[in-house]
């Protein structure tokens, strides 16, 4: 998130780095899949969807 530019909720605000907070603000944001689980492994080309997908919805907040 913090790559990205994107800005957390409150829980990501108050803890710093968290990978918790962070997945799930990703969810709450629409950019994960619902059924998505923190556990699962992903390859390189979902990552980079991941954070092109990111950036474009920093780039509408600017």
């Amino acid at each position: 998130m913090s790559a990205a530019g994107i800005k957390g909720g409150v829980l990501c605000g108050l803890i710093k780095n968290s990978p918790r907070y962070s997945f799930r603000e990703l969810k709450a944001l629409g950019l994960l899949d619902q059924y998505a689980d923190p556990a699962m492994k992903i390859d390189g080309q979902n990552a980079l969807n991941l954070f092109n997908a990111c950036v474009q919805a920093t780039e509408g907040e600017r």
